[in-house]
């Protein structure tokens, strides 16, 4: 077998479920999630208009390193800090990665997630965390300040819409060094929701199985008061997770503006650089990452 036809024949199984096409606009009816509690709020309220992707427009990429030792930018006392949780994130996107060499694992196409920040009284520190390849899109209200960004994920998670000077950092579990941050006591998840996800799966939850996930969510959460000051310099403020089993195409940090905002285009993605990442339709993927492929297969037989 010629090495553009081990190429391509991998990329083929990685790409063959996935949708690289261009999402459209996107319904003012959509739900945009809040904190536990709050409730949604439609698209329409928060931003006038979501475009949606031009697979011709690449963005700039830029690389990040994955530092061994959980290096994350630090965040000040007065800062807000906002954790938002996503298994596989919501629209539609043309940016695809693989892992390391694009011949040794998958190839995944992001889902995106938009973050719509309208907090002004306070920097805002944005911990960003998925299991899937999301593209967090961050959106700012006028007089809304980021102070820093956080991505974890499993394997690749990118961010757009950060403003210059704003300090980027990644943890990911798959291909890096730094997979130790991730070791720890149980789920980060609350029962309710996991008893939900199981109902969506058609298994209802015993009493056992509710007694040892409210143990691992305990476990888990004492970790994790432990670990995130220390990471990231302060502990949580809001944290927003996924109701039931059903994920969301945007989440709401701050609250719900008195106009909609503009949004902006993604003209600029933060990505780790333990993974190669591409952009467009299906095709130009699939040409992108197979001269990858033939190049780095060259250098393995050489």
């Amino acid at each position: 077998m010629t090495i553009r036809a081990y190429a391509l024949g991998f990329l083929a199984l990685g790409l063959g479920a996935c949708g690289g096409s261009s999402s459209g606009g996107v319904d003012p009816q959509t739900p945009i999630h809040q904190a536990q509690g709050l409730g949604d709020v439609s698209f329409g309220k928060v931003l006038s208009a979501v475009a949606g992707h031009d697979p011709a427009i690449k963005p700039e990429f830029v690389s990040h390193t994955v530092h061994s030792r959980c290096r994350m930018p630090r965040a000040s006392s007065g800062s807000h800090m906002a954790y938002v949780y996503s298994y596989g994130g919501g629209f539609k996107s043309p940016m695809a990665h693989a892992y390391k060499k694009a011949h040794e694992g998958s190839v995944e196409y992001h889902q995106r997630t938009d973050v719509i920040v309208t907090e002004t009284e306070v920097p805002v520190y944005l911990v960003l965390e998925s299991y899937n390849a999301v593209l967090w899109n961050i959106q700012l209200a006028p007089g809304a300040q980021l102070e820093g960004v956080g991505v974890l994920s499993y394997e690749g998670g990118a961010v757009s819409g950060v403003p210059e000077g704003v300090d980027v950092g990644f943890l990911a579990f798959r291909g890096v060094e730094n997979k130790r941050c991730f070791e720890r006591g149980g789920m980060m998840t609350p029962t309710d929701i996991r008893v939900e996800r199981a109902a969506a799966n058609n298994y209802t939850a015993t009493a056992s199985d509710r007694q040892n996930w409210d143990a691992e969510y305990r476990a888990a959460k004492t970790w994790r008061n432990r670990w995130v000051p220390q990471t990231f310099g302060a502990r949580f403020d809001v944290e927003i997770f996924p109701d039931g089993s059903d994920d969301y195409d945007a989440v709401l940090v701050g609250p719900v503006p008195t106009a909609p905002i503009a949004p902006t285009a993604i003209t600029k993605v933060h990505v780790p650089d333990h993974v190669h990442v591409a952009w467009g339709n299906r095709d130009e993927v699939l040409a992108e990452f197979d001269a990858i492929a033939r190049e780095e297969l060259e250098d393995l037989m050489n």
